[in-house]
Order: structure tokens, then C-alpha cells, then sequence
């Protein structure tokens, strides 16, 4: 479950990258080598992610990365998996997959359910500390 959740919000940092941001030094960068799947008509594929703060900095061929942020960290848990986007509509699938596969759920909203509402998180800390409630 953990590392499904690891792969999933990796995804969704990969969905919601849309520009680039120059750093040479490669200070605070960390690069994923890995095949990707992009929703860039101009580049649908790439072979390394750049990655600062939690936020993608730049997407495209591996070697390049490593070249235009020379400090950058090398990452290569992923290097034998596919990263696609997430592409999953919070607003469906979050009800529908707990209904489906009968699992708890801290959605960012309150969702009302067949048997009554599930609360929303309110925070980060309060969605963290619910979501580690539900793992162990």
C-alpha cells in the first residue's frame, strides 16, 4: 500500500508539471532516470525527471538533466519502472474506489457516502495523520 501510495503521488507530481526552471547548480535537485510517459504532444516520452522541492523543474532526456543541474542528486529507484501522469479526476475517483474495493478514504472534502459522510481534511497534518491511521 505504502509504496503504491509513493508511486501514486510520484504520478501526480509528474501531472502537474508545466514549465521549466533553469538551475545549474543543481542545488535541492533531485533527478529520477527512469522511462517516462509525458501528455506533452512535443515530447511524449523522456528519460529522466528533475525534481525540486517536491516540484518538477524539468522532463526530458536523462543525460541533459544531469548536464543543466550539475549538483543535482541521482535517484534511480525508478530507473526500471514507467512514470505516467496521474490522471485520475479527485472528484470521482476518490468515492468510487472506496465503494469498489470497500477501502477508507481521507478525501480533501466532505464526501457523502451511501452509509453517511466521510469527513474531509481539513490540513496536510490532519490528512497525514488520518492516512496513517488507515495503513496500520
Amino acid at each position: 500500500m505504502r509504496k503504491l501510495l509513493i508511486i501514486g503521488a510520484s504520478c501526480l507530481v509528474l501531472a502537474s508539471c508545466s514549465q521549466s526552471v533553469e538551475n545549474s547548480e543543481g542545488q535541492g535537485v533531485t533527478i529520477y532516470p527512469s522511462n517516462i510517459v509525458t501528455v506533452n504532444s512535443d515530447m511524449p516520452s523522456a528519460s529522466g525527471v528533475a525534481v525540486k522541492d517536491g516540484i518538477i523543474v524539468d522532463v526530458g532526456r536523462a543525460d541533459d538533466l544531469k548536464r543543466k543541474f550539475g549538483g543535482a542528486v541521482i535517484d534511480d529507484r525508478f530507473s526500471d519502472k514507467t512514470l505516467i501522469p496521474g490522471l485520475i479526476d479527485p472528484h470521482v475517483h476518490i468515492a468510487l474506489g472506496a465503494i469498489m474495493y470497500s477501502a477508507h478514504m481521507v478525501p480533501p472534502w466532505d464526501v457523502p457516502m451511501p452509509d453517511g459522510n466521510v469527513k474531509g481534511a481539513n490540513n496536510k497534518a490532519e490528512f497525514l495523520s488520518r492516512a496513517s491511521d488507515i495503513i496500520q
